[in-house]
């Protein structure tokens, strides 16, 4: 905790205390008097509130008490200024920070050593990030991140940690302006790089969870980008960690498995098999549709790439799902792949799953692969040659895999002869059938 109080902008917003009455004579009195020599050598001015006054009075154009008055109180006034505009004129405020950027080396080397005006200074950055103009949001963060470069070099960077995380700070501004961003601009990068070092795994955990109310969306957008700000992978594995056992408590389906995916594709190599438990787990409770389905074929790749124990577990899971008719075509396709591909997986389960459906041509396909699969062995064999022979009498389907199977097995005594008792069976069919005809 610091000692800090930050200006909410987002209440100013809503603040309809008329900030021009305010009385400032007695505050004016006490404020030393600025002679300006030849400042157009930035080194001449001897303290940020010098520079500020001089970018407010000759470069807006502004009286001298009147910027005075903006920089009393911690810059409240400016701040309501840069939120609301000038009645609504904004210009001003572009200029404003314009001049920001282009003094901001100076700034920070003149606030150097003075913490608590470094951290009001930043706050009035921050205002920016909210102004009711679409214009100023992206210079304001231009200014903080070409800010927070200049402060970690001068070692102040516990200042810019202080005010990205205290309670309406730099993170809830910052967030705020992402939320309709669909990924992590260079210029948040570089801010939370700078700033957040002093802890990732706090700023990138408890602090995105405390500021966000839309956790799981903002999340995945920091995540997306966490490998370009945090170098070290342990501090990696316990940021994912955190973040898919918060995607169990999400009540938003949608935005839990849209995490999880991203996380399984992009960071497999950083998941512990405690969190690949807890995917699992998720997956199997949340609704089984499209989007499950993908993302446990997805899971089950990658865990048979990495040998992972936990593929027989999310292989078992989408034999399940193919009792449902939705998405029986999408798991038996991506089936097929695997089993071409992965000479290890076994069949019992799948089969016994594949004898309760009515074929058609997609479980043929399938049926094709298992023959040739070199897991089959006789029971298989013998467990699908009566079905494969009756569905052949009557759709004539089955003709591929039924000869595949009968050329593997045709030396096995058992299953020479049930193919034998199969066939005596469908000949007397045949013959009833045919007695019915005549």
């Amino acid at each position: 905790m610091n000692d800090y109080e930050c200006v909410d902008p987002t209440a100013l917003q809503h603040d309809k205390e008329d900030h021009s009455a305010y009385s400032f004579q007695s505050e004016l009195e006490q404020l030393p008097t600025i002679k300006y020599q030849d400042y157009n050598n930035p080194q001449n001015f001897t303290n940020p509130y010098e520079l500020l006054h001089y970018i407010l009075t000759f470069k807006l154009n502004l009286t001298t008490i009147q910027s005075s008055a903006l920089l009393l109180h911690n810059y409240k006034l400016l701040i309501y200024i840069i939120v609301k505009g000038l009645r609504e004129n904004y210009e001003p405020i572009i200029i404003l920070y314009s001049e920001f950027l282009h003094y901001c080396d100076v700034l920070i080397k003149l606030l150097a050593n003075r913490p608590n005006e470094l951290f009001y200074f930043l706050d009035l950055l921050k205002a920016g990030l909210l102004s009711n103009c679409e214009d100023i949001p992206p210079l304001a963060l231009n200014v903080i991140a070409k800010s927070s470069s200049y402060i970690n070099e001068s070692g102040m960077s516990r200042v810019g940690w202080n005010w990205l995380t205290t309670e309406n700070g730099g993170l809830k501004a910052i967030l705020e302006y992402n939320r309709n961003n669909k990924e992590i601009e260079e210029h948040t990068i570089s801010i939370l790089k700078h700033f957040g070092f002093i802890d990732y795994i706090g700023l990138f955990t408890n602090h995105i969870l405390r500021e966000s109310k839309e956790k799981l969306i903002f999340i995945l957008k920091f995540i997306k980008s966490l490998n370009e700000i945090v170098e070290d992978t342990a501090m990696i594995q316990q940021i994912i960690s955190f973040w898919i056992i918060q995607a169990c408590y999400s009540t938003n389906n949608n935005n839990t498995m849209e995490l999880l995916s991203y996380v399984i594709l992009k960071y497999p190599n950083y998941m512990k098999d405690s969190d690949n438990e807890i995917i699992i787990k998720v997956l199997q409770k949340v609704k089984n549709n499209v989007k499950t389905a993908i993302l446990l074929l997805e899971l089950l790749g990658l865990f048979i790439m990495s040998k992972n124990s936990h593929a027989l577990i999310v292989y078992k899971t989408l034999i399940h799902l193919l009792n449902i008719q939705e998405l029986q075509e999408l798991i038996i396709y991506n089936f097929k792949t695997i089993l071409i591909s992965t000479k290890t997986i076994p069949l019992n389960l799948l089969i016994s799953e594949l004898l309760k459906m009515e074929w058609n041509i997609p479980h043929i396909e399938l049926l094709i692969v298992i023959a040739k699969h070199r897991k089959l062995n006789i029971d298989n064999a013998l467990e699908l040659l009566g079905p494969l022979m009756n569905t052949y009498v009557y759709k004539h389907i089955t003709y591929i895999p039924l000869i595949i199977i009968i050329r593997r097995f045709n030396r096995n005594k058992d299953f020479i002869l049930l193919m034998y008792k199969l066939i005596k069976v469908i000949f007397c069919i045949i013959l009833v059938c045919a007695r019915c005809i005549l």
